[in-house]
């Protein structure tokens, strides 16, 4: 829980974080369900979405490890109104990854990527 802590308190950490909020920004940007999902962009954006994914689940994994989850306080993770969104998003992102992977038509959940579309929020 102190590495853990001091993760979250190292003075670059949000820095890295926003960088990866841009990245994936961009990323869901370029993505599109009308491209080819053999393309070498749909290939590339689904790989920066796995790899987005994972240091956004890390991030959220992080902070309930110092923070708690929900019944820590009043700094517990679920109690921060941008920490909800950020949970979202990263369950989002997960449950994303378990249905078809292709782009034909528009599956379940290929819908709740746009939820991801929130994250940028935290930026402004």
């Amino acid at each position: 829980r102190v590495l853990c802590a001091r993760i979250i308190e190292w003075k670059h950490y949000d820095n890295i974080i926003i960088l990866a909020i841009l990245v994936s920004t961009i990323s869901l940007s370029i993505d599109s369900p009308l491209n080819d999902p053999n393309s070498d962009i749909s290939l590339t954006t689904w790989f920066i979405d796995i790899a987005m994914t994972i240091v956004f689940t890390i991030e959220a994994l992080t902070k309930i490890v110092v923070l708690g989850f929900v019944f820590n306080g009043k700094q517990s993770y679920l109690r921060d109104y941008w920490s909800i969104i950020d949970f979202l998003t990263v369950v989002t992102s997960l449950a994303s990854f378990f249905g078809p992977r292709e782009n034909t038509g528009l599956s379940f959940f290929k819908v709740f990527r746009v939820i991801r579309f929130l994250r940028p929020l935290r930026i402004i």
